[in-house]
């Protein structure tokens, strides 16, 4: 995904499953970031476990719900162990509000669909 940092310029951010050497449990997402699609720099990983979905920047005039106030990208991934049940349980949503999408929050709302078994990668 893509966004203009504060000097207005591109920052592109590439999100990816990453399983150092000596991590247990299961992948988690890292990142890096580019000004120029060829040179990278590798930014701390995201507290994002699981299998990787879908994410996307938010535009400025984007409003999001309440809940969401301030996000700046959001991303939708499943759960690390999801049972196969109908309907489908286990996506989780995550939302970034600062402008480096350094630091993902999960959103949780009871009233929402969340993982049958609120399992999490240790």
């Amino acid at each position: 995904m893509w966004r203009r940092n504060a000097a207005g310029e591109l920052d592109y951010h590439m999100y990816f499953q990453s399983h150092d050497p000596g991590q247990s449990g299961c992948s988690q997402w890292g990142h890096t970031v580019s000004h120029d699609l060829v040179h990278w720099k590798r930014m701390p990983r995201t507290p994002i476990r699981g299998s990787s979905g879908g994410g996307l920047a938010l535009p400025p005039s984007f409003i999001p719900p309440p809940a969401l106030a301030g996000a700046k990208a959001i991303t939708i991934n499943s759960a690390p162990t999801s049972p196969s049940l109908k309907p489908a349980v286990g996506l989780h949503l995550w939302y970034s509000t600062d402008d480096a999408l350094l630091n993902w929050t999960e959103y949780r709302d009871p009233a929402s669909v969340q993982s049958s078994t609120n399992q999490t990668c240790v």
